[in-house]
């Protein structure tokens, strides 16, 4: 009797054993999912949320077989496939901002922001943000369009001055981060090679979505969805048979500079109430 009390108690040690290594496996299962998913959601071609106009562009005119980069403001354009550096895209800009509107640089003003830049140095922006469009993107023998939006960001001088083009006609700055990129096809070739691009986008996206309910397979073969990663950066697909658009939306870059930026405006808010009396003894 007193040994089959034994044999009892040690397979119930035995089975919480089991089950606590089970529950330790488990979570070591977790971490390792979790570590593997941590990886960065970064836009097409090998471009960086943090890429400079300069930077953007000249990725873009290294890819092979591209025809077209041009920069954009409204509806006037220019090809920027030779530009290399900065100097390059400051007379760019001015050209262009020019053949936008000739009156820019006089009577235009309220078109303008100010902000601080480098050193408290006096800045001000257009509220009318330029655009990249560059083609052809080869994809599976199928031609896309590639779009790329900006959004301003003031902080970006505060943390690279050298990464902000400043037009010399009128001195209006550029603080530019991307927002967007997208390619865009509405190719007659998609139908023959859609698949071959979702089979793609499944080895590199599927896994930020594990459980296969944010990037949707249709029963026609199409896919439409977002996944996102651990810095809110996402990629959105929707592509089928007879078009096709892929997105990638970055957020922590901005968000990063924008604080960079209050830290700025802090530190000078600091120096110029540097010696006068605090006051909290009044409240």
């Amino acid at each position: 009797m007193q040994r089959t009390k034994g044999v009892i108690t040690m397979l119930l040690f035995l089975a919480t054993l089991s089950i606590a290594m089970g529950k330790d496996a488990m979570a070591s299962d977790l971490e390792i999912a979790s570590e593997a998913t941590q990886e960065i959601i970064e836009p097409f071609g090998g471009i960086k949320w943090d890429d400079n106009l300069v930077q953007l562009i000249v990725k873009l005119s290294a890819i092979k077989g591209i025809q077209h980069v041009r920069l954009s403001l409204n509806d006037a354009e220019a090809d920027v496939r030779k530009v290399s550096k900065r100097g390059d895209l400051e007379k760019t800009l001015s050209d262009l901002m020019l053949k936008y509107n000739p009156r820019i640089f006089k009577d235009l003003k309220p078109t303008a922001e100010n902000y601080s830049g480098e050193n408290g140095a006096k800045r001000k922006y257009m509220r009318l943000t330029p655009k990249i469009t560059a083609s052809p993107i080869i994809i599976s023998g199928v031609a896309f369009e590639l779009k790329a939006t900006f959004e301003i960001a003031p902080g970006l001088e505060v943390v690279n001055a050298e990464a902000v083009p400043i037009e010399k006609r009128g001195g209006h700055s550029f603080p530019l981060v991307i927002s967007e990129v997208s390619l865009v096809s509405s190719s007659a070739s998609l139908a023959n090679s859609y698949q071959n691009i979702i089979s793609m986008i499944e080895t590199k996206y599927r896994k930020f979505d594990p459980e296969t309910n944010l990037l949707m397979l249709h029963q026609n073969s199409s896919m439409e969805g977002n996944v996102s990663d651990i810095d809110g950066n996402t990629f959105h697909a929707d592509i089928s048979s007879n078009r096709a658009n892929l997105i990638y939306r970055g957020a922590k870059c901005k968000s990063q500079l924008n604080e960079a930026y209050r830290k700025h405006l802090a530190a000078a808010e600091k120096k110029a109430n540097a010696g006068k009396a605090e006051m909290g003894s009044g409240l």
